[in-house]
């Protein structure tokens, strides 16, 4: 089950408890209780939250960095921005995630995307939105790798502990 559409509805939701029925305040708790790094990538993806966004960029740099001490400071900079750029903007240009489109009156598999609804960014993309020349990026594949399943590693985590918390997981 996806808990990211209910998380984004507590934005401005009755946050009252009930002891018979799952509540905003029940997913909010179930949050709290999840790697905060995850959670603010929730935040700025699904619930568009500015200041998330600067704080989970400021993290995962650190986490960058970490895992590539001999890489430039500059470089692992642009790498994470592209990064993160990715995954809020993972959705088929073409069919706009819906992975179909109706074309007259028959449905068809988008072909941009072979039905999977996910973009896939380009060497000339990723260079465009680092600044870097394409050669460069290329030497880069291994580490836009490592930091893009960092991202939908943690953001699929906070979904399995939220269901797990909510008791969504018999």
């Amino acid at each position: 089950m996806n808990c990211r559409e209910a998380y984004a509805a507590t934005s401005f939701a009755n946050l009252q408890w009930s002891e018979i029925s799952e509540r905003p305040i029940d997913r909010v708790a179930a949050a709290g209780l999840c790697d905060p790094l995850g959670i603010l990538l929730w935040k700025a993806k699904y619930m568009l939250e500015s200041p998330a966004y600067k704080e989970a960029d400021r993290q995962i740099k650190v986490r960058v960095k970490d895992k590539y001490p001999n890489e430039a400071g500059l470089i692992c900079d642009k790498l994470t921005e592209q990064c993160l750029r990715e995954y809020l903007s993972d959705k088929c240009k073409a069919c706009h995630g819906a992975k179909e489109m109706i074309v007259g009156s028959r449905r068809i598999t988008c072909e941009v995307c072979s039905g999977f609804g996910i973009r896939r960014w380009t060497d000339f993309e990723r260079a465009r939105g680092t600044g870097l020349a394409i050669g460069r990026v290329k030497t880069l594949e291994r580490k836009f790798s490592w930091t893009i399943n960092l991202l939908l590693t943690l953001d699929s985590e906070v979904n399995r502990q939220i269901e797990f918390y909510l008791g969504r997981n018999e």
